[in-house]
């Protein structure tokens, strides 16, 4: 029985070749730690893929390590799955692939207990990882704004149209919304102020451009200042005979901080750490859309009082037609006690440097 029997296969699989490599890191895990499949139901072939990352990128000289084989366990039903493990694994193959030395974990012999003592250019920092989780209201803003969009784009004149959002609409407030988008013509706007906006513009985009670096769209002046402002697409895609940009739709949204650094508030305020070395906290955040801007600026605002923190390490999820990793960001806090070596700007995204990308690698660290 092997592992590609029990995946619920997408089509996407069989020319994957990113994903292909990621099924086959964890299908040889699974057999170097005598693990039995066979009594398990079927696996989600995303999960599987995400899963087998972060081992394709450690290498399966690895995959006997005590602290990697405890991974096994779940796949042969000896005991449930842990999110949070994974989310240690995911950094433990990251921070090895960028530079890291050494990562040992730490035994739990109390509960303030950070994960890992890491060696980086020779000094010892402690680190502590955690995950992000969406909120419902993140999720339900998500989703109101991607339909909104989508059905003004089936609709849509020969022109770009923003939309401001700035809360969950009622179905009466959002169909005048929607009327309102099928008799807007270019540069009219039109309104509901406290809630939504629409403004049309002629398409000056280049003919394959789906959205410009920086690109920033002027906020109604009720929209919400205590808010996070993110956003979503909607276009059909322009073909290769093609000579003018499709009508696109962007609609911007308001959506509470609450859920983007609780995680970080949180061990910074139930510090796990000695005290006595640099301190990095690693979070993963893929759940959270438009993370990186945010923690930008909740981290500034926090850095001051967090001294104990020498620094935060931010990554996602990241997939494209021919690639699998992770997306990911160093902030360092200058305010800290006890700085992280210089180095780990470079190797990390650091010092305004901006995201960095990994895709499947070879790790030039140990556990």
């Amino acid at each position: 029985m092997t592992l590609r029997d029990k995946l619920s296969v997408p089509p996407y699989l069989e020319s994957d070749q990113a994903a292909r490599r990621c099924l086959d890191a964890l299908e040889i895990f699974l057999t170097v730690n005598s693990v039995d499949i066979s009594g398990t139901s079927t696996i989600d072939a995303a999960s599987a893929v995400s899963w087998g990352l972060p081992l394709a990128i450690l290498g399966e000289q690895q995959y006997t390590h005590p602290f990697l084989a405890r991974f096994s366990k779940p796949f042969s039903k000896q005991s449930d799955f842990n999110s949070d493990d994974f989310v240690e694994l995911e950094a433990a193959a990251l921070l090895l692939s960028r530079g890291a030395a050494s990562l040992t974990p730490v035994d739990r012999t109390h509960e303030k207990t950070q994960d890992f003592d890491l060696i980086w250019s020779e000094t010892n920092i402690e680190v502590e990882v955690t995950k992000s989780e969406a909120k419902d209201v993140h999720t339900s803003l998500r989703i109101q704004a991607q339909r909104i969009a989508q059905s003004i784009n089936s609709t849509i004149g020969k022109f770009d149209l923003v939309v401001h959002v700035s809360k969950l609409l009622d179905t009466a407030t959002e169909a005048r919304l929607l009327d309102a988008s099928r008799e807007i013509t270019i540069d009219q706007t039109i309104e509901e102020p406290n809630a939504w906006l629409l403004a049309a513009k002629a398409t000056t985009r280049p003919v394959h451009e789906v959205l410009k670096a920086g690109e920033v769209e002027i906020q109604p002046s009720w929209w919400p200042s205590d808010m996070v402002s993110l956003f979503t697409i909607s276009l059909t895609l322009a073909g290769p005979d093609s000579t003018e940009a499709p009508p696109r739709v962007k609609v911007c949204y308001a959506a509470p901080f609450t859920g983007y650094l609780n995680s970080a508030k949180k061990k910074a305020r139930r510090f796990q750490g000695t005290l006595t070395r640099p301190y990095l906290m690693v979070v993963n955040v893929t759940d959270l859309p438009d993370a990186f801007e945010v923690y930008r600026q909740g981290l500034d605002a926090n850095f001051q009082r967090w001294k104990h923190i020498s620094g935060v390490l931010i990554f996602e999820a990241f997939k494209s037609t021919n690639e699998i990793g992770w997306t990911f960001q160093f902030y360092r806090n200058l305010h800290a006690t006890r700085p992280l070596p210089i180095d780990m700007d470079l190797a990390l995204g650091g010092s305004g440097m901006g995201r960095s990308r990994l895709v499947i690698g070879t790790p030039s660290g140990k556990l």
